[in-house]
């Protein structure tokens, strides 16, 4: 069976009341046409159907059935924003306004499929974003999801960030917040200002490190994806890197950085303690770069 895809709202305005969770605040003429445009740009960036999550066992494809939602939230510059989505995809770009926006794109296999929820909770300083998705969670024959929903988000500058999926990609840039991301075998691309703390299992994981200092270390770790790390360089930069893969380097500036192969482990070492960079990778590739600031993406 051929795959069919019908869009089953974009941005559906909700009535006031009811409660339901995926319902955005009520807002009307110049404020929610802006709203809804921001929501539909952060909808670009979600990818809608993966055919690996989509197939049959036997290799044909259902039907799916696509709901985009929208919400927006206050999010105090204390406070430590939390978004879980273990269902699919976070992407993450810097608001200016203040407001915290979520769009979620979910994917339904039945027209009656509708548990997907996207809950915004405030508790004791901590704004959380999170999913849930019961029938998804009935696995297909062959183990996939039974549907998904992507998260993107617009995030004004503040404290701390935290993102967790299982499988899904993260994906943050230029978001104004500490940050701390875990995948288990997604892929993880970031580009930050700020301090930084990411691992995955098994993905991919490409970090660009604007402002590396003793203030805003980066800690980047996976078992055996490959690490790819573009980093400022500034003459008083530091770093440590640990690997039993190989360690690629362009250190042009840094003649002293030693490189060293001992007992089944790489070594690459410049400058001491504290270091503003830290990389450790169990078995995966380490590619390392120092670049001047017309060169950093």
């Amino acid at each position: 069976m051929s795959l069919k895809t019908m869009v089953y709202a974009l941005f559906m305005p909700t009535p006031s009341g009811g409660g339901h969770p995926l319902q955005g605040d009520p807002t009307s003429g110049a404020r929610s046409r802006g709203v809804r445009l921001a929501g539909l740009l952060l909808a670009l960036w979600l990818f809608p159907v993966s055919g690996a999550d989509c197939a049959e066992a036997d290799g044909t494809q259902p039907e799916v059935w696509i709901q985009t939602t929208r919400q927006s939230a206050e999010l105090p510059e204390a406070s430590l924003l939390r978004v879980s989505n273990r269902l699919g995809d976070v992407r993450g770009r810097s608001s200016g306004d203040g407001k915290l926006l979520v769009a979620a794109t979910i994917q339904r296999f039945a027209p009656d499929q509708a548990d997907a929820e996207v809950l915004i909770t405030h508790e004791d300083g901590v704004v959380v974003v999170r999913t849930r998705y019961p029938s998804a969670e009935k696995r297909r024959p062959d183990g996939s999801l039974n549907g998904r929903i992507d998260l993107a988000v617009l995030v004004p500058s503040g404290g701390r960030m935290v993102v967790e999926t299982d499988k899904g990609l993260i994906e943050v840039k230029g978001v104004d917040r500490d940050l701390s991301a875990k995948t288990g075998s997604g892929r993880l691309r970031v580009t930050t200002s700020r301090a930084l703390e990411a691992e995955t299992r098994e993905g991919e994981l490409v970090a660009v490190i604007r402002k590396p200092a003793v203030e805003r270390p980066a800690r980047v770790s996976t078992e055996s994806g490959r690490i790819h790390v573009d980093v400022l360089n500034r003459p008083d930069l530091t770093l440590f890197v640990k690997s039993k893969g190989p360690i690629s380097k362009r250190l042009d500036a840094y003649p002293e950085a030693a490189l060293i192969n001992e007992g089944g482990f790489s070594e690459l070492k410049l400058g001491e303690v504290p270091w503003f960079l830290q990389v450790s990778s169990a078995t995966g590739p380490v590619d390392i770069r120092a670049l001047p600031p017309n060169e950093l993406r």
